[in-house]
């Protein structure tokens, strides 16, 4: 597993030297004969971060993009030492997850060192408010829960944090006992010097550190006491303010409660007026609907009478204009009877005079054969023949009147049927 490639991530604010730690280390690893590679997020950003801004998304796939590359140096027996802010812990377990050989490092830094370190005055910017996406004063920064290294570079040594961080390596497999040694001291005698003069030094630095443990136990346990003194009179303070707002809140909500009696109150009052008005609505949308009704049958009825009216009306014109024709029917036959009745004595008298002067011419033609006495006897013939005739004549004329006066009624006896047939009627 030590021939194995993998990813130690130096995650921390800017300033609290991560790229000087991972150049360092990156050396030590070269000089026990592994292939490294460096992965700066200044340097790849200027690469392959064309097109990102300050939002969380931008800088989570800024992260992204320097992991897959780590993860692909990684696959390909490469140590590979990235140093990036890459604030958000959900994209750094992301990528630990992805890559699998994943060693993170946490450099934390008090924020007061950081101030005196930056020397192009970014914190102080940022802490005036100048800079609104600054990680760690403006913008948030969260660090790891479950780092395998945590190094302190505001109190140790670059070397003293590359050592922790190989002796990890290490820990995890991924150097061996003698890339470790290799890596810290080099090769030769003066290398074992130099390892046995470190181990003395460390020897002596963990007694110094017993003691001092020692010491801040006690000045630990006294802050205790007057912490707990000081967090006994808080809480004294705090539940008698707790107390106040308690009361404050109970009569806030008793008011409230008041309020809201008051509200349901004047709810129902409305809703019982809105009630009265909206049946009065009703009962005059009722009376209106029910006149309404009455004025539109008076007027059906009003229509109906009238058109009753109109037809018989219509029907009474139409009785009179067909007692008119009837009347004029019968007084044109009536008038075209006469009209027969005169031309046919007219004919007959016409008849009658062609009768008579063909006797007359007759009477002559003979008269001019017989004798004298004759023409007397014929004189007298004559005018008794012409006598009868005058006579004939009267009498023909009377029966002809006679006639036509039964036949054409008076105005009295017209009035009279007329009348009978409109009773029938």
């Amino acid at each position: 597993m030590a021939d194995n490639g993998v990813t130690v991530w130096f995650t921390g604010m800017s300033g609290s030297g991560k790229s000087t730690l991972a150049h360092y280390v990156a050396a030590r690893l070269q000089a026990a004969g592994r292939a490294v590679e460096i992965v700066d997020e200044d340097e790849l950003m200027d690469r392959f971060g064309r097109g990102l801004g300050h939002s969380r998304e931008d800088r989570d796939e800024a992260v992204r993009r320097m992991g897959w590359m780590c993860e692909l140096l990684t696959r390909n027996h490469v140590v590979t030492i990235a140093a990036a802010v890459s604030p958000y812990r959900v994209v750094r377990e992301e990528l630990r997850r992805d890559i699998g050989h994943f060693v993170e490092i946490f450099t934390d830094c008090p924020v007061d060192v950081l101030v005196k370190r930056d020397v192009k005055g970014l914190y102080k910017k940022a802490l005036a408010g100048e800079l609104p996406h600054f990680t760690g004063i403006t913008e948030p920064y969260e660090p790891p829960v479950a780092a395998e290294v945590v190094l302190d570079t505001g109190n140790e040594t670059v070397e003293a944090c590359a050592a922790t961080v190989l002796q990890a390596l290490h820990r995890n497999g991924f150097l061996t006992k003698q890339e470790q040694k290799v890596a810290l001291f080099g090769h030769g005698p003066s290398a074992q010097k130099l390892a046995r003069a470190t181990a003395a030094a460390a020897a002596k630095e963990a007694k110094a550190a017993k003691t001092d443990v020692a010491k801040r136990r006690e000045e630990l346990t006294k802050k205790d006491a007057r912490q707990r003194l000081i967090d006994e009179k808080r809480r004294e303070k705090e539940e008698e303010q707790a107390k106040k707002e308690a009361e404050r809140q109970k009569k806030e909500a008793e008011l409230q409660r008041k309020e809201a009696e008051r509200q349901q109150k004047e709810e129902a009052r409305r809703r019982v007026v809105e009630e009265r008005e909206r049946k009065r609505a009703e009962a005059r949308e009722k009376v209106a609907a029910k006149k309404a009704k009455e004025a539109e049958k008076r007027r059906l009825k009003a229509e109906r009478e009238a058109a009753r009216r109109q037809k018989a009306k219509e029907a009474a014109a139409r009785k009179k204009e067909a007692a008119r024709k009837k009347i004029e029917a019968r007084k044109l036959a009536e008038a075209k009877k006469r009209e027969q009745a005169r031309q046919a004595a007219a004919k007959k008298k016409a008849a009658a005079q062609k009768a008579a002067e063909a006797k007359k011419q007759a009477a002559k033609k003979k008269a001019a054969k017989k004798p004298a006495k004759k023409k007397t006897a014929k004189k007298a013939t004559k005018k008794k023949t012409a006598g009868q005739r005058a006579g004939s004549k009267k009498t023909a004329k009377k029966a002809t009147k006679k006639k036509v006066a039964k036949k054409q009624p008076t105005k009295k006896t017209t009035k009279k049927k007329v009348a009978k047939k409109r009773g029938r009627r």
